[in-house]
């Protein structure tokens, strides 16, 4: 069948890119420019594997703050690429915040290699003993692969030829240069680096996509203006140029050079040209035919170009006649040993350990560092009751179950359900509600399977949560009712998942798209920021108890004995409400630029975070007076506190760093390394042993005390 034919190849398509296998470096050609000394090729070795048994975590306390690590990193961000070093000994993986090593052979997490900032490009030396790092704030980093340690931090334009952040980084056959890629709007440049003396030889200038001979150390090529420029790499003198897009590559043997050229008038051709002189052997396809890249393959023991047509037939154009040829699907399965050739990697059907292992993903435990590209943003998370499980969401992937005392993935939602937006538990931990677009889930919390569906489509973006008091399941939400929209809060068995009672809310509040609604500890009742103060509601009627006239509602809290509601009013001014009778009963200075506020556990103790000053006022309430000041060494915006369960530490999460402050000194006893995306989420385990960070890359990374 066609359309079968089509997805099968599809399939094998993507299946063949996603896993590289560096090639050997060939043969060094001289170049006449700038020699260089021969040097013995040296043996890449894989490092002593390590095998870290689940941690016992320790109490995080001011004394022991100084020991803090991290102990997992359930995502590394999205993954952009992967090498295997040329012996096969290890096999590299490279995401956002960093890069894990793997053993080439069992697949063994062996080290994580934590990049001072993000990873925006990454290149192996041929040899494989060199990983060049390129980050988010224009340093290059040089780690050293039998020793797995970092051996320069180098600001990548020193003497500011370019401006603009970096794109790509690669290493020319020999391993002697490094070429980057710098963007920055409509300014692009590219700069050539001697990878031995880490200095820069020269920039290009306007040239970006800079792509090296794989066989001709001193042959580079770069992008401007439609054309591509064949130049020495050593001192970037230009040789000739030829007429094309970014698209372009060499052949694996460097003898010939494949480019895409673009016409208003035609469908896009691609052109093959021989290096030597720029001269053009062929021009394919015909204009009704369209393709939207081409690979060399080797075929059957010969070199050839190969592409998929719009039905998904792969075709093979010979490099010696130009001669088309399509080969069908059976064809390109068993023992054909199709392999796709890309600037100094080979993507081959022939490695179905590699396949599996990116496709399921690796995970382990302890303090090990896990596998997963799926880098997308957390859009909740929760623990258990019982303290014992984390439950994560992502906005692109399955939510998923870690068990946090082994450090394992023990489950993922099922991958056909739509996005996971949160998580609530029955006080008791047996009950996990998940809430979707339009229907919300019950759940058992050690399996993740379903056991009951609340069929709320009726109600727009939802929101749920259990009433222990009455054994109930709440959804609230938005109903259109002859054209007018009601918000409804609406009241489910658990058991059989029958709707038992609705009410709508009085008052006609707005509640599409709002996030900023809290049920008191009590289940009495809900509170939601709406035009003109903060709206009150009791749950068991619907009907309106109270309105907060003047109230900043974006920022309340509740205190932990449901006795009292409070919130900045926008004015330098934090209100305390009794929820017995809804009235003010006092009212605190605080800092003008406050805009976040939260309470320890105990209630006795008040912190207010400032979004001018970066920093996070303390007050004790019992006493009545501000006790300190919590002042991270770096000045970054603020996004989340948290107190650990003693109320001992504040934990203040900024920027792309976590402080901890101890409340007993002010002093900030420990900050985390920078993460590669900022970190909006940080929040304690209960039993204080560590706590968790949530980028909004994807990553969420264990800290604590082994």
């Amino acid at each position: 069948m066609p359309g079968m034919k089509n997805v099968g190849l599809m399939q094998m398509l993507l299946f063949l890119v996603l896993f590289s296998a560096c090639t050997p470096p060939r043969p060094d050609l001289p170049h006449p420019v700038l020699p260089s000394p021969t040097v013995p090729p040296s043996v890449s070795s894989s490092p002593q594997l390590t095998r870290f048994p689940p941690p016992t975590w320790q109490k995080i306390t001011p004394e022991n703050a100084a020991e803090i690590m991290e102990l997992a990193r359930p995502n590394l961000g999205e993954a952009s690429h992967s090498f295997w070093t040329s012996d096969g000994s290890l096999l590299l993986v490279i995401g956002e915040a960093g890069v894990s090593v793997y053993d080439g052979i069992t697949y063994t997490l062996i080290n994580f290699l934590d990049a001072s900032n993000e990873v925006t490009g990454s290149a192996l030396s041929p040899d494989g003993n060199l990983l060049v790092l390129a980050t988010s704030r224009d340093n290059l980093e040089f780690w050293d692969l039998e020793t797995l340690e970092r051996t320069d931090l180098l600001p990548i334009d020193p003497l500011h030829w370019c401006s603009g952040s970096q794109g790509r980084v690669s290493f020319n056959s020999s391993g002697k240069l490094l070429a980057i890629e710098m963007l920055y709007g409509r300014e692009y440049c590219t700069l050539v680096w001697d990878s031995e003396l880490r200095g820069v030889l020269h920039a290009i200038p306007g040239h970006i996509r800079p792509l090296f001979s794989p066989t001709e150390p001193n042959l580079l090529a770069t992008y401007f203006d439609n054309n591509i420029y064949m130049r020495g790499a050593y001192d970037g003198e230009v040789l000739y140029y030829l007429p094309g897009s970014i698209d372009y590559q060499f052949s694996p043997d460097g003898d010939l050079f494949v480019t895409r050229e673009t016409s208003e008038e035609q469908r896009d051709r691609f052109a093959l040209w021989e290096v030597e002189g720029g001269v053009l052997r062929h021009t394919f396809p015909d204009r009704n035919e369209y393709f939207p890249s081409v690979y060399f393959v080797d075929w059957q023991g010969r070199t050839a170009l190969a592409g998929f047509d719009t039905d998904g037939v792969l075709i093979l154009w010979d490099l010696n006649t130009g001669t088309l040829q399509k080969i069908p699907e059976q064809d390109i399965s068993g023992e054909n040993n199709f392999t796709l050739h890309t600037h100094q990697n080979t993507f081959t059907s022939q490695a179905p350990a590699a396949l599996h292992l990116w496709l399921t993903g690796m995970r382990s435990s302890g303090n090990e560092v896990v596998l997963s590209d799926h880098g997308g943003w957390v859009t909740t998370f929760a623990f258990h009751p019982d303290q014992s499980k984390l439950f994560i969401a992502y906005d692109n992937q399955p939510a998923e179950i870690y068990n946090l005392i082994s450090g394992m993935l023990e489950a993922q939602i099922e991958k056909h359900i739509k996005l996971t937006s949160s998580f609530a538990f029955s006080p008791d931990g047996g009950v996990l509600l998940t809430e979707h677009d339009d229907f919300v889930l019950l759940r058992d919390p050690f399996s993740g399977t379903t056991l009951q569906r609340f069929n709320s489509g009726f109600l727009f973006d939802p929101r749920v949560s259990y009433l222990d008091a009455t054994n109930q399941v709440l959804i609230f939400g938005e109903e259109k009712n002859e054209n007018l929209w009601e918000a409804r809060l609406t009241f489910w068995d658990p058991g059989s998942g029958e709707m038992q009672d609705t009410r709508v809310l009085e008052g006609k509040p707005d509640l599409h798209g709002r996030r900023n609604f809290w049920i008191s500890p009590d289940e009495r009742f809900l509170v939601s920021s709406q035009t003109g103060g903060v709206w009150i509601w009791e749950i068991s009627s619907g009907q309106r108890v109270a309105l907060l006239q003047h109230m900043y509602g974006k920022f309340l809290t509740f205190a932990p004995n449901g006795e009292h509601l409070l919130g900045l009013l926008g004015d330098g001014t934090l209100a305390i409400w009794d929820t017995g009778n809804w009235q003010q009963i006092s009212q605190l200075n605080v800092p003008e630029d406050a805009f976040l506020i939260t309470m320890n556990p105990e209630g006795n103790l008040l912190a207010v975070a400032t979004s001018l000053a970066d920093n996070v006022v303390v007050r004790d309430m019992e006493n009545s007076e501000w006790i300190g000041t919590c002042q991270p060494e770096v000045h970054n915006i603020i996004r989340e506190i948290a107190f650990d369960p003693d109320g001992r530490l504040l934990a203040i999460a900024h920027d792309n760093h976590i402080a901890l402050c101890d409340l007993a000194t002010q002093e900030i006893i420990y900050e985390t390394p920078g993460q590669a995306d900022w970190i909006p989420q940080v929040a304690f385990h209960p039993t204080g042993r560590f706590f968790l960070s949530i980028s909004w890359g994807g990553t969420t990374s264990y800290w604590g005390v082994p």
